[in-house]
């Protein structure tokens, strides 16, 4: 008995050539039928689905630098400065002790 397989026993086997399915002459013929009916395909994407909403936002670039300075504004000083000079500088004080030896190990 096999395991985990199927057997076939005795019959004929028959293949029969089936065509192609030109799904991309059907997709452009679904298009153009709905922009010829007048139907709009704004909002649409290739596949003729909307987009997700978390897609269509636009950006928030403005909204996020406004509430980033009401959230300094609000931190302690110190900290506020430590904010702002990690910010100025992106990397750290090992990694700035890193590339130094590194740039005079080649000089």
């Amino acid at each position: 008995a096999a395991q985990g397989g199927s057997q076939l026993i005795g019959g004929k086997v028959t293949v029969e050539n089936l065509g192609e399915i030109d799904v991309t002459r059907i997709a452009r013929d679904r298009i153009n039928k709905r922009r010829s009916s007048g139907g709009s395909d704004e909002g649409f994407d290739r596949m003729g689905k909307t987009p997700p909403a978390h897609q269509s936002k636009q950006g928030n670039i403005a909204k996020r630098s406004v509430l980033d300075k009401r959230c300094m504004q609000k931190l302690p000083a110190r900290v506020a400065q430590a904010l702002s000079a990690a910010r100025a500088n992106p990397t750290n004080e090992r990694q700035q002790a890193r590339l130094k030896s590194a740039s005079d190990s080649t000089a």
